[in-house]
């Protein structure tokens, strides 16, 4: 069983996310983190999932030692940051598009997972999809 938790709750994690986990029997969603300001008017969705633990202190995520790994579905300006912070805390990470603003970012959390003997890599959900091919 692959346990993992959500940094972020926003539509990637609702509309892609959770429908596809939610058919696995195999991944489970243990916990969700979510910063205090972002839940300002939006805490009704987290009824949604009464089976999955939502919580504004990282630490409740990354020190979870029955987590496996982290998905950071946040913007783009925190990717590098959450990203780091979970490998540094023992837990693969799958981080969404676009994995970082630069270069050298990308390549710290690489070297960090290598370090650590860890997976870092960037969502790719779209990866087969066909409504934009010419038939």
């Amino acid at each position: 069983m692959l346990t993992i938790a959500f940094i972020g709750f926003g539509k990637s994690v609702v509309n892609y996310h959770l429908p596809y986990i939610e058919r696995r029997s195999n991944i489970r969603v243990k916990s969700i983190f979510r910063r205090e300001e972002d839940r300002i008017g939006d805490t009704d969705r987290e009824n949604w999932y009464p089976s999955i633990h939502f919580t504004t202190t990282l630490q409740d995520v990354l020190q979870d030692s029955e987590i496996d790994l982290i998905v950071v579905s946040t913007h783009v300006d925190s990717h590098a940051h959450y990203a780091k912070l979970a490998l540094k805390a023992g837990k693969h990470v799958l981080v969404e598009k676009p994995f970082t603003s630069l270069v050298e970012e990308a390549e710290e959390i690489f070297a960090i997972a290598k370090e650590k003997n860890l997976i870092a890599m960037s969502n790719q959900n779209r990866r087969y999809a066909l409504e934009n091919r010419v038939v």
